[in-house]
């Protein structure tokens, strides 16, 4: 590449943000081409629910591609704030998408599986209806609406269950309650598939590097699922999840997981029971297989308990 791609990151700090720097550089040296420059956004550089504030940075730094990994992930508590979640799920991402088509630069969203019901047994595909349950799923609709009415140029990344290193997750939430508790209940009839923040980043840069000189009508733009695998419940997961925190002695001793329906624990907002996503069309377009949740999990604790040891 002649020319050093620039990419702006939106939410450089959360899960999947915090992991964009060392996702670049693992695939520009898979395909033997120069990394790009990075400017990490965080919320105190930038908050996306200030509109002037987005255009200011994007006018800035000019970029080639604008990374929006900043979203409002409160769950329940959208249930309670649905304006401020609205404004950052939604009207943010439409004026990102008016900025990048001013200045030329590409997007890069990324979304959930609670844009769907949850209905059925079967994987929802990109071309499944969307029937979100609640304020946080309904709001993250609408920002990918607004994209699409907005710029060609964009993909949208659909992910569920995400864990990582940093921020908070279940995975995290899990090992504090794990210290304190021989017995853990946790929700059974929830199925889908949890999702490395790493796996992420990482699908999202080969996706730009695959896109670098993409023109506009390039069929690859649009809306894609990644996702980790095989599928799972949320019961099962914590299982898993105790057994290698033990193998790579971050906790002494797994607590016993008492499966529980969605009924004997609720929440304000709906949870999809069913959040298994197809990831047939990124693997058709790029060649990104589905992320093995088991392995990048046992990676993450390791790293976590290496991290103590220090």
């Amino acid at each position: 590449m002649t020319n050093t791609m620039k990419i702006l990151v939106l939410g450089a700090a959360g899960q999947v943000g915090c992991e964009m720097d060392a996702a670049f550089t693992r695939v520009s040296a898979g395909v033997r081409v120069d990394g790009p420059m990075i400017i990490n956004a965080t919320r105190s550089g930038c908050d996306i629910s200030d509109p002037k504030a987005i255009e200011i940075l994007v006018d800035a730094h000019q970029p080639d591609w604008v990374i929006n990994a900043a979203a409002y992930t409160a769950v329940d508590r959208a249930e309670l704030e649905p304006d401020l979640a609205n404004l950052i799920n939604a009207r943010a991402p439409k004026l990102l998408a008016e900025c990048c088509r001013r200045v030329g630069a590409r997007l890069i969203h990324i979304s959930t599986d609670y844009v769907f019901s949850g209905e059925g047994h079967q994987p929802s595909t990109e071309g499944s209806a969307t029937q979100p349950l609640g304020v946080y799923g309904k709001s993250k609709l609408g920002g990918e609406e607004a994209i699409k009415q907005t710029i060609e140029t964009h993909v949208i990344l659909r992910t569920s269950w995400v864990f990582g290193a940093q921020g908070k997750n279940f995975v995290k939430t899990m090992l504090t309650l794990a210290a304190s508790r021989n017995e853990i209940s946790v929700v059974a009839d929830q199925c889908g598939a949890p999702t490395s923040a790493r796996g992420i980043a990482d699908a999202i840069a080969s996706i730009v590097f695959s896109m670098s000189k993409a023109i506009a009508e390039d069929d690859r733009w649009g809306t894609y699922h990644f996702s980790g695998f095989p599928y799972t419940t949320w019961a099962s997961f914590a299982e898993t999840l105790f057994l290698h925190a033990q193998e790579v002695g971050l906790i002494s001793k797994g607590p016993q997981v008492i499966p529980i329906t969605t009924a004997d624990y609720p929440t304000p907002a709906r949870r999809p029971l069913n959040s298994r996503l197809d990831c047939s069309k990124i693997e058709a377009k790029f060649d990104i297989s589905p992320d093995d949740w088991k392995v990048s999990l046992r990676a993450m604790l390791e790293s976590l308990q290496a991290a103590e040891d220090v």
